[in-house]
């Protein structure tokens, strides 16, 4: 299927000028770097190391996170944390920081609850679990740290290293049923999942060795069901993946930059 005649859907109202401007000025010459979204509000960190949240009202605030860019942002919806990641003033180390967006103020902007150094690699995916309990920063040596425990908590987390080969992770998504924690990992080698089980244990599953661009997959949602895929997007076609195998694709011919889970 040639890429003109693909489905077009319209998910939102364009309205022209509905800020006023007001976000264009707080970014000023900045280059945004990456973006998350949840709980109501978008958040834009930009080469500077500043953070804007913005509201559904158009309204919005600005803070500063980093002295850095900020690489990766991601968002536990359940509690309202962001974690952002960028090199800071330690050279090439990267770091990780905590933020309750819950205490958000315009005149101090949002409690920094954690300050922790990753590993001494290049991070090129994070994802969070929707209430926190797990947070997964990948690397572009194809290291994955996986800290298990509540990111809200400065001596609660417990750090494990997981190798999924030697290539860039290019993504990574978390599908949590009850108990059981499915970690999906898309790799240039392939594409992986790995099973969070209690005390400390992983079950590794290679599901493809077919290459997974960056920013071409994402775990399906629906709305009062338990039933979900992980989505991973090639140049032939959108492919879905169970935590046991790969399952069906939707011929989408063409190449694929960026792929999300609208729900609306």
């Amino acid at each position: 299927m040639a890429i003109f005649e693909w489905r077009k859907f319209n998910f939102f109202d364009l309205s022209q000028g509905a800020d006023n401007g007001r976000l264009q000025e707080a970014i000023k010459d900045a280059e945004i770097t990456c973006a998350t979204n949840g709980k109501n509000q978008i958040i834009i960190c930009d080469s500077y190391g500043w953070i804007h949240v913005v509201y559904r009202n158009w309204d919005f605030t600005s803070f500063k996170g980093h002295d850095s860019p900020i690489a990766l942002c991601t968002l536990s919806i359940q509690n309202n944390l962001l974690v952002t990641i960028s090199s800071d003033d330690n050279g090439d180390v990267p770091v990780y920081k905590v933020w309750n967006l819950m205490k958000i103020t315009k005149t101090n902007g949002a409690p920094c609850l954690r300050t922790v150094k990753a590993a001494l690699q290049k991070p090129t995916s994070i994802a969070v679990t929707e209430n926190g309990q797990f947070l997964a920063i990948g690397f572009d040596r194809g290291g994955i740290s996986l800290y298990r425990g509540d990111i809200g908590r400065d001596r609660s987390k417990t750090l494990k290293t997981l190798s999924s080969g030697t290539s860039a992770i290019t993504g990574i998504a978390f599908k949590q049923l009850s108990k059981v924690v499915n970690m999906f990992v898309c790799s240039d080698s392939g594409v992986l999942v790995y099973c969070l089980q209690s005390k400390d244990r992983e079950t590794k599953i290679v599901l493809d060795k077919t290459y997974a661009p960056a920013r071409c997959c994402a775990l399906q949602s629906i709305q009062g069901g338990n039933e979900s895929n992980f989505m991973v997007g090639r140049d032939d076609a959108i492919y879905c993946y169970t935590v046991d195998e790969r399952g069906p694709c939707y011929a989408l011919d063409g190449q694929k930059f960026i792929i999300q889970w609208f729900i609306c």
